[in-house]
Formats: structure tokens, sequence, C-alpha cells
């Protein structure tokens, strides 16, 4: 094993998992968040990540939240965007 690099201060992991009769799938807001955070100046503190089922399937969008270890689910982009100026 060697360490490759240290992770960022906050690293939020969206589902983008696509399945019929759920409310999962928002790639396309993934990308739009991903380019947010480049456009302002953000990388250095925080990621993005795109994954597959977290497990909780709702009405909105779902997100990890590391280090913080904790679920949540917001209705919107904005909220997302919202959270991470709150969290840095």
């Amino acid at each position: 094993m060697r360490r490759i690099g240290e992770g960022r201060p906050l690293h939020i992991f969206i589902c983008v998992n696509e399945r019929a009769g759920a409310h999962c799938g928002h790639r396309n807001e993934l990308r739009t968040l991903k380019r947010w955070v480049i456009e302002n100046g953000l990388l250095s503190k925080i990621q993005i990540t795109g994954t597959t089922c977290l497990g909780y399937c709702g009405e909105n969008r779902v997100c990890w939240v590391y280090p913080e270890n904790m679920f949540y689910e917001f209705r919107s982009l904005k909220e997302v965007k919202e959270f991470i100026k709150k969290s840095l």
C-alpha cells in the first residue's frame, strides 16, 4: 500500500443512479455542480463525486457528506450550493 494524496476538507457523494420509478439520476446536476465548484475557486476545498445507489431513495437529491458521515436530502441544486457555502 502507498499513500497517493490527501482528501479535501469536504467530500459530497451525489446519487446519479438511474432506476425506473425512482427519483434518482441527477447526472446533469452533478456536472453543473462540479462546474460551479471550479468556477468559484473551491476545487481545493471540496470534492464532488457521482455514485450509484446510496440506499436512501427520496423525492429529491440524496447526498452523503464526508467526513461528517451524514446523509442529506436536498430539494434543489441551489440548496446543495448553499450547504456547501455554509460548510466551508
